[in-house]
Protein backbone atom coordinates (compact mmCIF):
# COMPACT_ATOMS: atom_id res chain seq x y z
CA UNK A 1 0.00 0.00 0.00
CA UNK A 2 1.10 3.43 -0.55
CA UNK A 3 2.02 6.02 1.72
CA UNK A 4 -0.29 8.32 3.45
CA UNK A 5 0.54 11.49 5.25
CA UNK A 6 -2.56 11.35 7.19
CA UNK A 7 -4.65 8.70 8.49
CA UNK A 8 -8.30 8.27 8.37
CA UNK A 9 -9.92 7.22 11.94
CA UNK A 10 -13.75 7.51 12.38
CA UNK A 11 -15.69 8.10 15.56
CA UNK A 12 -17.20 4.74 15.83
CA UNK A 13 -18.32 4.04 19.25
CA UNK A 14 -16.26 0.87 20.51
CA UNK A 15 -18.42 -2.21 21.98
CA UNK A 16 -17.53 -5.41 23.11
CA UNK A 17 -19.07 -8.68 22.47
CA UNK A 18 -18.04 -10.19 25.64
CA UNK A 19 -20.47 -8.94 27.96
CA UNK A 20 -23.37 -9.51 25.82
CA UNK A 21 -25.52 -11.28 27.31
CA UNK A 22 -26.39 -14.19 25.13
CA UNK A 23 -23.50 -16.30 23.43
CA UNK A 24 -20.91 -13.50 24.50
CA UNK A 25 -18.23 -15.59 22.64
CA UNK A 26 -20.39 -16.21 19.70
CA UNK A 27 -22.43 -12.77 18.90
CA UNK A 28 -19.32 -10.44 16.87
CA UNK A 29 -21.97 -10.16 14.01
CA UNK A 30 -24.28 -8.35 16.12
CA UNK A 31 -22.01 -6.51 17.91
CA UNK A 32 -20.48 -5.64 14.83
CA UNK A 33 -24.18 -4.29 13.75
CA UNK A 34 -24.53 -2.44 16.88
CA UNK A 35 -20.87 -0.35 16.64
CA UNK A 36 -22.13 0.74 13.08
CA UNK A 37 -25.80 1.56 14.14
CA UNK A 38 -24.51 3.78 17.20
CA UNK A 39 -22.11 5.88 14.78
CA UNK A 40 -25.38 6.47 13.14
CA UNK A 41 -26.84 7.73 16.49
CA UNK A 42 -28.58 4.51 17.38
CA UNK A 43 -29.16 4.08 21.49
CA UNK A 44 -26.76 1.55 22.69
CA UNK A 45 -28.55 0.93 25.85
CA UNK A 46 -32.52 1.16 25.52
CA UNK A 47 -34.57 2.48 28.03
CA UNK A 48 -34.67 -0.64 30.26
CA UNK A 49 -30.83 -1.00 30.30
CA UNK A 50 -30.67 -3.40 27.77
CA UNK A 51 -27.42 -3.09 24.98
CA UNK A 52 -28.66 -3.16 21.67
CA UNK A 53 -26.03 -6.02 20.79
CA UNK A 54 -28.24 -8.30 22.85
CA UNK A 55 -31.29 -6.23 21.39
CA UNK A 56 -30.36 -7.46 17.72
CA UNK A 57 -29.30 -11.14 18.75
CA UNK A 58 -32.97 -11.53 20.20
CA UNK A 59 -34.29 -10.20 16.36
CA UNK A 60 -32.46 -12.21 14.78
CA UNK A 61 -34.17 -15.52 16.48
CA UNK A 62 -37.69 -13.79 17.05
CA UNK A 63 -37.49 -12.97 12.73
CA UNK A 64 -35.83 -16.47 12.49
CA UNK A 65 -32.84 -14.80 10.64
CA UNK A 66 -28.91 -16.18 11.27
CA UNK A 67 -26.78 -13.83 12.76
CA UNK A 68 -23.93 -16.25 10.49
CA UNK A 69 -25.64 -15.16 7.43
CA UNK A 70 -24.07 -11.95 5.97
CA UNK A 71 -27.41 -12.00 3.68
CA UNK A 72 -29.17 -12.17 7.18
CA UNK A 73 -27.31 -9.12 8.84
CA UNK A 74 -28.14 -6.78 5.80
CA UNK A 75 -32.17 -7.87 6.18
CA UNK A 76 -31.42 -6.86 9.90
CA UNK A 77 -29.74 -3.60 8.98
CA UNK A 78 -32.26 -2.70 6.37
CA UNK A 79 -35.40 -3.42 9.22
CA UNK A 80 -33.87 -0.97 11.22
CA UNK A 81 -33.86 1.69 8.62
CA UNK A 82 -29.89 1.79 7.64
CA UNK A 83 -28.47 0.69 4.85
CA UNK A 84 -26.16 -2.21 3.67
CA UNK A 85 -24.75 -2.15 0.02
CA UNK A 86 -23.29 -6.14 0.72
CA UNK A 87 -20.77 -7.51 -1.52
CA UNK A 88 -18.93 -10.71 -1.99
CA UNK A 89 -16.41 -9.59 -4.46
CA UNK A 90 -15.54 -6.38 -2.87
CA UNK A 91 -11.72 -4.39 -3.32
CA UNK A 92 -9.41 -2.39 -0.76
CA UNK A 93 -9.25 0.19 -2.91
CA UNK A 94 -13.37 0.81 -2.34
CA UNK A 95 -13.25 -0.01 1.47
CA UNK A 96 -10.72 2.77 1.77
CA UNK A 97 -13.25 5.69 -0.72
CA UNK A 98 -15.72 4.39 1.58
CA UNK A 99 -13.73 4.98 5.08
CA UNK A 100 -12.96 8.51 3.11
CA UNK A 101 -16.72 9.46 2.81
CA UNK A 102 -17.01 8.85 6.71
CA UNK A 103 -18.97 5.50 6.60
CA UNK A 104 -17.80 2.52 8.35
CA UNK A 105 -17.82 -1.03 6.97
CA UNK A 106 -17.87 -4.50 8.50
CA UNK A 107 -16.00 -7.44 6.83
CA UNK A 108 -15.70 -11.33 7.23
CA UNK A 109 -12.43 -13.17 8.12
CA UNK A 110 -10.88 -16.23 9.26
CA UNK A 111 -9.52 -15.06 12.46
CA UNK A 112 -11.13 -17.70 13.95
CA UNK A 113 -11.54 -21.50 12.86
CA UNK A 114 -15.47 -20.60 12.39
CA UNK A 115 -14.91 -16.86 11.20
CA UNK A 116 -15.17 -13.78 12.66
CA UNK A 117 -16.58 -10.18 11.92
CA UNK A 118 -15.04 -6.96 12.78
CA UNK A 119 -15.66 -3.08 12.13
CA UNK A 120 -13.01 -0.94 10.10
CA UNK A 121 -12.57 2.32 10.95
CA UNK A 122 -10.21 4.00 9.21
CA UNK A 123 -6.44 3.48 7.99
CA UNK A 124 -3.09 4.40 7.84
CA UNK A 125 0.29 3.74 6.72
CA UNK A 126 0.12 0.99 8.22
CA UNK A 127 -3.34 -0.74 7.62
CA UNK A 128 -6.42 -0.45 8.60
CA UNK A 129 -8.05 1.08 11.51
CA UNK A 130 -10.55 -1.64 13.19
CA UNK A 131 -12.86 -2.22 15.91
CA UNK A 132 -12.38 -5.85 17.04
CA UNK A 133 -15.12 -6.84 19.67
CA UNK A 134 -13.41 -10.17 20.65
CA UNK A 135 -10.21 -8.24 21.50
CA UNK A 136 -6.67 -8.36 19.61
CA UNK A 137 -6.06 -10.50 16.87
CA UNK A 138 -2.56 -11.96 16.66
CA UNK A 139 -1.65 -15.16 14.07
CA UNK A 140 -1.40 -17.49 16.86
CA UNK A 141 -5.14 -16.04 18.72
CA UNK A 142 -6.43 -13.79 20.24
CA UNK A 143 -5.98 -11.70 23.59
CA UNK A 144 -9.36 -11.16 24.98
CA UNK A 145 -7.88 -9.44 28.26
CA UNK A 146 -6.98 -6.65 25.99
CA UNK A 147 -9.34 -3.50 24.31
CA UNK A 148 -10.23 -4.60 20.72
CA UNK A 149 -10.97 -0.93 20.18
CA UNK A 150 -8.63 1.32 17.26
CA UNK A 151 -6.19 -1.53 16.49
CA UNK A 152 -4.33 -1.44 13.57
CA UNK A 153 -4.46 -4.77 11.43
CA UNK A 154 -2.05 -4.83 8.64
CA UNK A 155 -2.91 -5.02 5.25
CA UNK A 156 -1.00 -8.20 4.69
CA UNK A 157 -3.03 -9.32 7.46
CA UNK A 158 -5.92 -8.49 6.11
CA UNK A 159 -5.40 -9.77 2.92
CA UNK A 160 -4.86 -12.54 4.38
CA UNK A 161 -7.51 -13.49 6.91
CA UNK A 162 -10.48 -11.43 4.84
CA UNK A 163 -9.75 -11.95 1.52
CA UNK A 164 -7.94 -10.66 -1.44
CA UNK A 165 -9.59 -7.92 -4.02
CA UNK A 166 -12.65 -10.14 -5.61
CA UNK A 167 -13.23 -12.20 -2.75
CA UNK A 168 -13.70 -9.68 0.03
CA UNK A 169 -16.81 -9.96 2.13
CA UNK A 170 -17.34 -6.07 3.13
CA UNK A 171 -21.09 -4.61 4.55
CA UNK A 172 -20.80 -1.40 3.13
CA UNK A 173 -23.09 0.31 6.08
CA UNK A 174 -24.86 3.74 5.67
CA UNK A 175 -27.85 5.54 7.10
Amino acid sequence: MSNMSKEIRLDVPYLSQLDNSYRPYGTCNTTSLAMCMAYFGHQKIDVHGNQLEDELTDYCFEHKLSRHSPHDLKVVLERYGYKDDFQEDAKWEDVKSWLKAGRPCITHGWFTRDGHIIVIIGFNDQGFVVHDPYGEYWESGYDTTVSGAGLVYSYGLMRRVCGHDGDLWIHYVSK
